[in-house]
C-alpha cells in the first residue's frame, strides 16, 4: 500500500506540474543569460552588429597576373605611392588554370 501513497503523490505532483505550465506565456524580451558589462557580455554585444553594417564592410580586391611589386620608386610612408606593379608576362587569363580559379 506504500506505493499507491508514492503513486499519488506523484500523479498530485505531475497535475500541479501541467497546471502550473498551462498558465505560462511566453517572455516579452529575450533572456539574458550573461548579464551587461562583463567582458563575455561585451563580446557578445560586439558580435551581434559585426559586419552587418554598410559602413563596416570591407571592399576586397582580387587580382590575377601579377608578378610583384617594385617598391623603389614608392615612399615607404605614404600608402597611396606604393610602387610600380610588375606584371607577369606569362599569364594568360584565358587558360583552363586561370578559368578554374575563377570559378
Amino acid at each position: 500500500w506504500r506505493r499507491f501513497i508514492v503513486l499519488a503523490y506523484f500523479i498530485v505532483f505531475l497535475i500541479i506540474i501541467i497546471i502550473g505550465a498551462s498558465f505560462t506565456q511566453p517572455a516579452d524580451e529575450a533572456v539574458q543569460f550573461v548579464g551587461e558589462g562583463t567582458n563575455f557580455g561585451d563580446v557578445i554585444e560586439l558580435n551581434e552588429d559585426f559586419a552587418q553594417n554598410p559602413g563596416t564592410l570591407l571592399q576586397v580586391t582580387v587580382v590575377w597576373g601579377l608578378d610583384g611589386l617594385d617598391q623603389d620608386s614608392g615612399y615607404r610612408y605614404d600608402e597611396l605611392i606604393v610602387g610600380e606593379v610588375e606584371y607577369d608576362r606569362d599569364f594568360d587569363p584565358s587558360s583552363v588554370a586561370a578559368q578554374d580559379l575563377v570559378l
